[in-house]
């Protein structure tokens, strides 16, 4: 690691004199600067040449070693500065963004600074989010269109996070809560009796297979809340990481994989290699029912056991053949129903459809053969959650010391640990409240809005819950910890959490734990037809019959779109194929394609309003500079941020960049990081700015170079953070660009006096620590 040393009271303020950056061509001049760096930085790799015979041949070195780079794609490190007045004070004015040349799609986009994109939406200035405005009006006539061609109810809205506790961007609704009402039940000739209730943020619906993301947060909620007693070895711990065994000790896999660990990771993230669905049963369905009141019937195959393969092979027909939708009078089902088992016990004649029993799960899987060996391939498996839960639960009791009383169900975890903290006072398990029947959606067609999925699917799929009650946990999810909000999960847990686990082979999509991760590009606003970012967006959905759900989430732009649908047609009707039902996949597309593009193009350009412009030595005064010139006074230091565009149509959104950065003594902060490299010089078009997340923090990276290998869409600037050190640690490539504020009677950074210095305004200043310089620029106004 290269190693410089920091400026300090004791040392000259800037390490390097006035003469090294300049247009003198003089070759003698040139080596007694390198000389004079050494003397002053003590670089690593400024090996100082004293003779022409060693300059001539370290050249050559350094060109061949340059021909390996190229090929070899290597970032070593020269051994001498180069001087260069590519960075001159001359050159330093801000070109206007739209002269930046656009960076190539291949390039890689910094995140947006944490504290720009936790600013409440609302408090953005009005120019900032007009795009965003016409987004949502377009977005709410694309809706309204769709919403003419189906009968289902649907419930959007879009959420932020931010640092006052997240916000609600969008909302629409459309449609009946209770769609299993008829017409002239709900007719009247009496204008005092209230119409059927409409959907809104407060209808209830079943959330099906979301209900995966609200196992895995307690899962790290009792990791969390473990972990912090690490000290206190007989204290019980639960990690991830933990073998299934560790805390279901009767559970066991088919041969031959007896032996295999799976853990609570893979559970969560779907590559256990256990079956999709082993606890199946029949159901048959009273549409007629407003509470969606399920009978359960017993199979009338009952001459001897048979395996679930073939019961599933065995209830398919009845499935696709069904006209009505609700079975046959013989007791034979549809469609497999949740949570229930069919086992054959010992002296049984008739077996019943019953719920799962842990034990009874447990032999099913043993006799079910793993989809995957473990920890080899992703597929999708209720049946990991079935587990989880259950480790879950069983490790909570122990944890908590009620093994000897009645040990908390998922349900109960939840409610104590999420439910209650995050105010979600609509979500829940089965049974539903009787204060909360008349919110809670019917489907028209086949539906489990009754069915109690029990202790076995529970984990997987059993919870019910609303769009303000899912606005407020993707708020928790999105937002920044405040004394004010619950700190379920640290921040770097919440991080950890919302990256992928396993990589698809197609290259753009993955999957969490649970998420479904799929790569998007939402097209600028300004010229739709070029390249856009590539985003990474975090889907859960769920599916039952008659409700379908969805969250989805950007988390690199801060927000989130929830889409539930309840089946507005008849079950004849979709089974015939008249009537199509409502995919919140589709729904949650549409969202994003309106508004991501507008939502990043407002906080860019309140980033830009922030950080843009021209900067000026404020420290070390200008007037304590070598370099003077007697007609004008002293010569000041500039840097310069200006922003790209993220196509080459125009338009906002792109990376900040440091154009330049020049001291009053005439150094170039530029081109002394390039000198720390070997060419081709990258930062001859400026450093690309990438924000640390730490508030104000910024590490320079240079050039906007296309990939220039063969077949390759690489992002490969990490790899050159904090490559060069101060002998304290300070990074060559940090910058901090921060907030201040002038007091009464100061003057401005200039030295002009200026009006807002004397009311006290302020504005950013940016500090570059090794050079020991301050920059200054006033509040864009």
């Amino acid at each position: 690691m290269e190693k410089i040393p920091r400026a300090t009271g004791d040392s000259p303020a800037l390490p390097l004199s006035p003469a090294y950056i300049s247009t003198n061509n003089d070759k003698h001049q040139i080596r007694e600067n390198a000389a004079e760096c050494k003397r002053y930085c003590n670089c690593k790799h400024h090996a100082p040449p004293s003779a022409r015979f060693f300059t001539t041949l370290w050249i050559a070195v350094a060109i061949i070693l340059a021909v390996l780079t190229y090929y070899f794609s290597t970032n070593l490190s020269t051994v001498r500065l180069r001087p260069s007045s590519a960075h001159a004070n001359t050159t330093a004015a801000i070109p206007h963004p739209h002269d930046i040349p656009s960076p190539n799609p291949h390039f890689c986009l910094p995140p947006l600074p944490p504290h720009i994109l936790h600013t409440p939406f609302s408090k953005l200035p009005p120019h900032a989010i007009s795009s965003f405005e016409t987004s949502k009006s377009r977005l709410t006539a694309l809706l309204n269109t769709y919403a003419s061609t189906t009968n289902d109810t649907l419930a959007i809205m879009v959420v932020h996070g931010n640092q006052d506790g997240g916000e609600e961007l969008f909302w629409w609704g459309k449609g009946k809560v209770k769609l299993n009402a008829t017409t002239s039940s709900m007719s009247t000739t009496s204008s005092s009796t209230p119409k059927a209730p409409e959907v809104s943020r407060a209808s209830i619906f079943r959330i099906a297979s979301v209900t995966k993301v609200f196992t895995m947060l307690e899962a790290l909620i009792l990791q969390q809340r473990t972990s912090t007693s690490y000290s206190n070895l007989t204290s019980p711990r639960l990690t991830l990481d933990d073998d299934i065994r560790l805390h279901l000790p009767s559970f066991s896999l088919p041969a031959p994989f007896t032996h295999e660990p799976i853990t609570l990771r893979m559970l969560g993230g779907h590559t256990s290699g256990l079956a999709r669905d082993v606890s199946v049963g029949g159901v048959n369905f009273s549409v007629a029912s407003d509470e969606g009141i399920i009978e359960y019937q017993a199979s009338s195959n009952a001459a001897s056991r048979v395996s679930i393969t073939q019961d599933i092979h065995y209830l398919f027909p009845h499935y696709a053949s069904s006209p009505s939708g609700t079975g046959d009078n013989s007791g034979r089902a549809r469609i497999a129903a949740p949570g229930k088992c069919r086992i054959v016990r010992r002296h049984d004649t008739d077996p019943q459809w019953h719920q799962c029993t842990r034990q009874e799960l447990f032999e099913l899987i043993k006799q079910t053969r793993l989809v995957w060996r473990p920890g080899e391939m992703v597929s999708y498996s209720n049946t990991g959650f079935d587990l989880l839960g259950w480790s879950l639960q069983d490790f909570s009791s122990f944890y908590d010391h009620t093994t000897t009383s009645a040990p908390l169900l998922l349900r109960d975890l939840l409610s104590r640990d999420v439910f209650s903290p995050l105010n979600m006072s609509s979500s829940f398990f089965h049974p539903i409240p009787e204060n909360l029947k008349e919110q809670v959606t019917v489907p028209r067609s086949e539906h489990m809005v009754g069915l109690d999925f029990g202790e076995a699917y529970d984990p997987a799929g059993g919870m019910y819950s609303t769009p303000t009650d899912l606005s407020r946990f993707l708020q928790f999810l999105l937002s920044p910890p405040s004394p004010s909000s619950p700190s379920l999960l640290h921040p770097s847990t919440i991080r950890t959490w919302l990256t992928p686990s396993f990589p698809l082979p197609n290259g753009l999509s993955s999957v969490g734990i649970p998420w479904e991760i799929e790569s998007h590009t939402f097209p600028p606003l300004s010229n739709p037809s070029t390249s856009s970012p590539i985003w990474q967006v975090y889907n859960k959905g769920g599916a039952l019959p008659g409700h379908y759900s969805q969250i989805s989430i950007v988390p690199s732009l801060g927000y989130a779109v929830i889409a539930l649908v309840a089946v507005g047609s008849g079950q004849a009707d979709i089974d015939s194929g008249v009537a199509k039902e409502s995919n919140p996949n589709m729904l949650s597309d549409m969202v994003h394609s309106e508004l991501a593009a507008s939502i990043r193009e407002a906080y860019a350009r309140w980033m830009e309003e922030m950080y843009v412009g021209e900067y000026v030595q404020y420290s070390p005064s200008p007037s304590s500079s070598s370099e003077t010139n007697y007609n004008r006074g002293p010569q000041l230091g500039k840097a310069a941020i200006a922003a790209s565009n993220l196509e080459s149509g125009g338009g906002t959104g792109g990376p900040l960049y440091l154009n330049s950065l020049v001291t009053a003594n005439n150094v170039s902060l530029l081109d002394y990081l390039d000198s720390l490299h070997l060419p081709p010089r990258i930062y001859d078009n400026g450093g690309k700015l990438w924000p640390s997340g730490i508030e104000g923090e910024f590490r320079i990276r240079g050039g906007r170079r296309p990939e220039t290998r063969p077949g390759r869409r690489s992002c490969r600037e990490w790899f050159g953070f904090d490559e060069d050190t101060t002998e304290d640690g300070w990074g060559a490539d940090k910058i901090i660009i921060r907030k201040y504020e002038l007091e009464q009677g100061n003057i401005g950074g200039d030295g002009s006096g200026s009006e807002r210095g004397r009311r006290g305004e302020g504005g950013l200043e940016l500090v570059y620590e090794p050079l020991g310089v301050v920059f200054r620029k006033p509040w864009n106004r």
